[in-house]
């Protein structure tokens, strides 16, 4: 995963996921916190090795949750990033 926001992203895969797939993720950030729950996201393009998610009906503690981990993420230099992130 990469490009990590808000809002959504990006998804590297070997597997073709064709626009509009509605998808259930969960992103584990680290052993300390539980895994943020996206019950809904929404493929909003597609192209070979790569897809983009829009989320959807994030519940509040998870978007709580994605949203200190990106605050953090931004105080992170950008060479010594995890999750893919860049």
């Amino acid at each position: 995963m990469t490009d990590l926001s808000l809002e959504g992203c990006r998804v590297a895969s070997e597997t073709n996921v064709p626009e509009g797939t509605p998808l259930e993720m969960r992103i584990d950030l680290d052993a300390k916190e539980s895994p943020i729950e996206i019950p809904m996201a929404i493929v909003r393009w597609s192209r070979q090795g790569e897809f983009g998610l829009e989320f959807f009906a994030i519940e509040p503690e998870s978007l709580a949750a994605l949203r200190r981990f990106l605050k953090i993420l931004e105080a992170v230099p950008f060479g010594q990033r995890g999750l893919g992130q860049g």
